[in-house]
């Protein structure tokens, strides 16, 4: 799978640049305005993966695993992308060109360019470094699963930033934002009367964590069920001290 038309709009070879260009006629694209966030995000997303390798991006699970997304959601987003990739179950049935371009930091363009990249303004989209890299992995999860769910972006400030880095060190790099994602698909009444704020799902890390792992999520009348189960074996518990009691 790789990035259509990239070899058209790279200027320099061998290299593997730090950031990426976008030009402006991605303005005028309607198919990018017929994108879903979700999609036009990961879109953004992939057009840095394959700045790595010359327009080539790695496989889904890759993916899912550079991004910190389930595996699931990248093959939902990328089946809506085929005017961006040449993919290899599918024919390219798009004419548009790719609008990226990747280049080091202090390179300029060259002489030989083209007058229509020359009249193009482009603008510079740096790799996203703020919070911490482990906390924008935990972001990225949470606010894509966020916008799948509630069809809005989440509030986004210092402390929940904060948060998310939090998180990173209560679970670990690799499954705070698996678990984050799931968090989103989680219908207990409590989180979605709060509309799933980042600050329950720290406070339930540890659960949450475990109801990812086991594929099980914990409901109201599952812990009703507990409660009584524990009243009835503290009951059990009391008549025999009464027995025992009586016998004496």
């Amino acid at each position: 799978m790789k990035v259509k038309n990239w070899d058209e709009f790279q200027h320099f070879k061998d290299r593997n640049p730090i950031w990426i260009k976008l030009y402006r006629k991605l303005l005028d694209d309607r198919q990018w305005y017929d994108l879903d966030p979700v999609a036009s995000k990961l879109l953004i997303n992939l057009w840095l993966l394959a700045s790595e390798n010359h327009g080539e991006l790695p496989s889904i699970p890759d993916i899912a695993f550079r991004l910190r997304l389930p595996e699931k959601q990248v093959s939902s987003s990328l089946s809506k992308l085929s005017h961006w990739l040449i993919q290899d179950d599918i024919n390219v049935i798009s004419t548009c060109h790719q609008v990226v371009i990747s280049e080091t930091e202090t390179e300029t363009e060259t002489e030989t360019e083209t007058e229509e990249r020359k009249r193009q303004i482009p603008v510079e989209v740096p790799l996203e470094r703020s919070p911490a890299p482990s906390g924008v992995f935990v972001w990225n999860a949470y606010s894509l699963a966020y916008e799948e769910r509630y069809g809005v972006l989440p509030v986004r400030n210092q402390q929940t930033n904060s948060m998310c880095c939090t998180l990173v060190k209560k679970l670990g790099g690799k499954d705070a934002p698996l678990v984050a994602a799931f968090y989103l698909t989680h219908n207990d009444p409590f989180y979605v009367k709060k509309r799933h704020p980042v600050n329950l799902l720290l406070a339930d890390a540890e659960g949450l964590r475990t109801q990812w792992a086991t594929g099980t999520k914990a409901t109201t009348s599952e812990a009703k069920q507990a409660e009584l189960k524990d009243s009835v074996v503290e009951q059990a518990k009391r008549v025999e001290a009464l027995l025992q009691g009586r016998r004496g």
